[in-house]
């Protein structure tokens, strides 16, 4: 487990003793790295799981922030900002937006609502009725002091099994990536995309309930390179462009450290 912390002088005691009574309930339970923020830095050929953020404002989290990406965490697994004070639901929502704009989903919020009650918040991106992205906060779960019990189990809900239609923009690598795409014209000139990933991609749509939308270049897949510089869709994707790249993309570990991957 790692714990990064970042909060003002005036509650560094606050925070020693909330440490010192977490580590001796977890004791013998699981290692611990605990790190402050203005030291974090890559760790080499490893990124940090099992993820805790300790913060006492919103401006405090803003520094973690910037530390948010592939190159210190692993970016598919559960995320948990624990605030040792009071935050405003604005606040929350803007470090839930921190999260979304980085397309990481798994996140909660462990805070003292406005009736000092412990809670967890989320949100949930695609939701009936919501607008796409949306991280508007829902409290999932309170702790109920005199059972000294969480409400229910409720702690990581599933969030992306139904998109309810919201777009993915897809970058197909046209160039040489036959079988798995290929693109035609018909007779009047319009255009028509066909092959094995461009058909499992479709029946992905219709299943998790998700509408796309398709950008064609006539370039490779092309590489990611060791200094994050790359070429083909795969920079179009990095640059945020696309958000789906389509045309025979292998899995490759340099890959994995800037994207996520479909699993088999």
């Amino acid at each position: 487990m790692y714990i990064v912390t970042s909060v003002d002088d005036e509650n560094k005691s606050k925070l020693s003793e909330i440490l010192e009574k977490s580590l001796k309930s977890m004791e013998n339970l699981v290692s611990v790295s605990i790190e402050d923020v203005k030291f974090l830095k890559p760790i080499k050929n490893r990124r940090r799981s099992l993820n805790i953020f300790i913060v006492d404002s919103h401006k405090n989290f803003d520094k973690i922030c910037q530390h948010v990406n592939y190159d210190h965490f692993k970016i598919r697994k559960l995320f948990t900002v624990v605030s040792i004070v009071h935050l405003s639901d604005k606040d929350m929502k803007s470090i839930f937006d921190c999260f979304m704009s980085r397309l990481m989903v798994s996140v909660n919020i462990l805070a003292l609502d406005e009736s000092h009650s412990l809670s967890l918040f989320t949100f949930f991106p695609f939701s009936k009725g919501e607008e796409c992205r949306n991280t508007k906060l829902v409290k999932i779960n309170s702790f109920d002091y005199s059972k000294n019990a969480w409400e229910n189990q409720n702690f990581n809900p599933k969030k992306c099994r139904n998109l309810h239609n919201c777009p993915l923009i897809v970058g197909i690598a046209a160039k040489s990536t036959e079988p798995a795409i290929i693109v035609n014209h018909d007779s009047d000139g319009k255009t028509i995309i066909s092959g094995i990933e461009y058909e499992i991609f479709a029946e992905l749509s219709k299943r998790l309930n998700f509408d796309f939308k398709v950008k064609i270049f006539n370039e490779s897949v092309g590489n990611i390179f060791p200094n994050g510089s790359g070429n083909g869709v795969l920079a179009r994707t990095f640059a945020k462009e696309v958000e789906v790249t389509l045309g025979l993309v292998s899995l490759q570990l340099i890959r994995t450290l800037v994207f996520s991957e479909t699993s088999y």
